[in-house]
Formats: structure tokens, C-alpha cells, sequence
């Protein structure tokens, strides 16, 4: 994955500096309730959980499909890891 990616403070973060040496897990959503429920319920707790056991090393980047920029960016803060920019047209 090349160019930058955005965190959920909306900062943009070069992605080499956050995926190097690291297994990467996409994320294909969209700011909508079941989508929101799986992410916020059970991806974010089980990100923190296999972090702190000394999981391998791994990165959740979310793609969003969201066309509004202000969807992507609600859902974007509730996420507990990074963004690809681009993903659904609203940058």
C-alpha cells in the first residue's frame, strides 16, 4: 500500500511508517449501522485484545465506500486503527 493514510484524529500518517513489517487486515465498509455494530463491537475489542497478548504484529486500514465526506469522517473517528484515503471518492 503506497501514499499516506489518515488516522482517526484525521492526520495523515505515510503508510509505510504504520504497515512495514506488519500483516495488514482491509476493511471494506461504509458508515451504516451493521457495519458500524461489527467494528465498534467486535473488530475494535479483539484488535486491543490480540495487541496486548503480544499478537503478531498486525494493522486493521479501513476502505471506506462512503461518498459523503462527512459519513466517512463520523465513521473514520470511531475506528480504532487507520484509513486508506480515496476509497469511496470523498476526498
Amino acid at each position: 500500500m503506497r501514499g499516506d493514510l489518515v488516522n482517526n484524529s484525521d492526520q495523515r500518517v505515510p503508510s509505510d511508517s504504520v504497515l512495514t513489517g506488519k500483516i495488514k487486515l482491509v476493511l471494506f465498509s461504509a458508515n451504516f449501522p451493521q457495519a458500524k455494530d461489527f467494528v465498534i463491537q467486535i473488530l475494535a475489542p479483539l484488535s486491543t485484545m490480540l495487541k496486548a497478548r503480544g499478537a503478531e504484529p498486525f494493522e486493521v486500514i479501513f476502505v471506506s465506500d462512503d461518498t459523503e465526506e462527512g459519513a466517512f469522517k463520523a465513521y473514520l473517528s470511531e475506528m480504532p486503527r487507520y484509513s486508506a484515503l480515496d476509497g469511496g471518492g470523498h476526498t
